[in-house]
């Protein structure tokens, strides 16, 4: 029970990379030969890419209102 889609699954939608779920940390960590420090370091660089998009659109929704 690693991830839910494997990274061959993983698209990309607008060049934004597509979040996979995450179900056993420990086998996702091996696969991904990180150790937990940059997993996790990885892990909210890729939410703070994510947060810059949804505010991005946000701002774009806001001046088509």
């Amino acid at each position: 029970m690693a991830e839910t889609s494997s990274s061959s699954d993983v698209r990309e939608r607008r060049g934004i990379p597509a979040a996979a779920f995450v179900e056993d940390v420990q086998t996702y960590l091996q696969q991904s030969d990180l150790d937990v420090n940059s997993a996790l370091s990885f892990l909210q660089e890729r939410l703070q890419q994510y947060k810059l998009v949804e505010m991005k659109l946000l701002a774009q929704q806001r001046d088509l209102q």
